[in-house]
């Protein structure tokens, strides 16, 4: 199973600075729940109410860059299948072609001995 995570960015990490050791630990809590769970901070504390509403957004954008990166991975990966299924059977089709082409050309030959 894959980890989950989320990227902590400079924002981030300027807010938490400015806090300090319990405020920025609840703050902590609250983006690690939101992140993982979806849960929304719904405590009293003004400082962490207003820093989390901004990381929300950070987070939000977030999951939806991922879920526009899997929708554009499952495009190229079609498009890929259908490449390489073109590839295999232009192959196919030129193998068919040279085998027939040297099939033709041996019965020739064999016809031109025959002649001599």
């Amino acid at each position: 199973m894959k980890e989950r995570h989320f990227k902590v960015n400079e924002t981030i990490g300027n807010v938490i600075e400015l806090m300090d050791d319990k405020t920025a630990g609840k703050f902590i809590k609250s983006v690690c729940n939101y992140a993982f769970y979806g849960d929304i901070y719904d405590g009293n504390n003004i400082t962490i109410k207003s820093n989390f509403a901004l990381v929300k957004r950070i987070l939000d954008g977030q999951a939806r860059d991922r879920a526009y990166g899997l929708i554009g991975a499952e495009k190229s990966k079609e498009m890929r299948k259908k490449r390489e299924a073109e590839a295999a059977m232009k192959q196919a089709v030129i193998s068919c072609a040279i085998t027939s082409g040297i099939g033709e050309l041996m019965n020739k030959l064999e016809k031109s001995d025959e002649k001599k």
